[in-house]
């Protein structure tokens, strides 16, 4: 039966049983009146065959709809669950260290990453879909040290002074005309300060389209494959979003992660 001659059905299916529960209640009013004057023993029964059919018709659909809007409540409330934990796991402070790729990014490490979420009530720790990170202390990321990591465009908030390099710019005229990341002469370096962004090129790593994203110790996050095309100074700092102040649905879990997994 198509889905849709399902719902058409559950939906019709309080106001049938109201027209049940109205003729049941008709007939007895009538039969009420009819016998009303006659004495116990002389009046018809009432619970014959048409009325049984009916109570019992009517005590089905009386369940029918207990049964459904129990169902509609489960299902909300699983709803609502899967979009708190989904949610929960899209912005969170990393409670232990976790290796993704080639960066070990250590406890305390604020998170905003993106899909990749059912919504269940558990998950292995993962960093699938990493937008970008905010360390609680200096981190080496490739050769540079970082406050901060966007993903997409791929930049680095600077932790400290530092000369960063070599610097590379994008040649139209290389690649046999379709154009590539050359060095760039004879600036090969660039002094930078803390603070400063500093900007890559982030070489797209060969995937299987139809396998799921690695992730863990064997994502394909390589910063240092990254090709540094410049470092600007008096840019604010890498903006993350904060933490979310959720209220947890009624039957939510409070544990969003299942062990971590290295």
């Amino acid at each position: 039966m198509p889905l849709s001659l399902n719902f058409l059905l559950l939906l019709l299916l309080p106001l049938f049983t109201k027209v049940l529960l109205i003729t049941l209640a008709v007939r007895g009013l009538m039969w009420w009146r009819r016998t009303r004057q006659s004495m116990p023993g002389q009046r018809p029964r009432f619970w014959q065959t048409l009325n049984i059919v009916l109570a019992v018709l009517t005590a089905l659909g009386l369940l029918g709809e207990i049964a459904f809007f129990y169902r509609l409540s489960t299902i909300k409330q699983s709803s609502e669950s899967a979009h708190y934990y989904r949610q929960s796991r899209e912005r969170f402070v990393l409670a232990h260290d976790f290796q993704y790729g080639e960066l070990l990014v250590p406890q305390g490490s604020l998170i905003n990453r993106y899909g990749h979420d059912a919504g269940e009530p558990q998950a292995p720790l993962g960093l699938r879909g990493l937008e970008a990170v905010r360390f609680p202390k200096a981190v080496q990321v490739g050769n540079v040290w970082a406050a901060a990591v966007q993903i997409t465009p791929a930049r680095m908030e600077l932790a400290t002074d530092q000369r960063l390099g070599p610097l590379y710019h994008f040649d139209a005229q290389t690649n046999n005309g379709y154009g590539d990341w050359v060095p760039t002469t004879p600036t090969t370096y660039v002094d930078c300060l803390r603070g400063d962004i500093a900007s890559f090129h982030a070489p797209e790593p060969a995937f299987d389209v139809q396998a799921e994203p690695p992730d863990g110790a064997q994502a394909r996050f390589a910063p240092s494959t990254w090709r540094l095309t410049g470092c600007a100074s008096g840019k604010a700092p890498l903006w993350l979003e904060p933490l979310r102040q959720l209220t947890p649905p009624a039957g939510a879990d409070a544990p969003i992660w299942a062990a971590p997994t290295r």
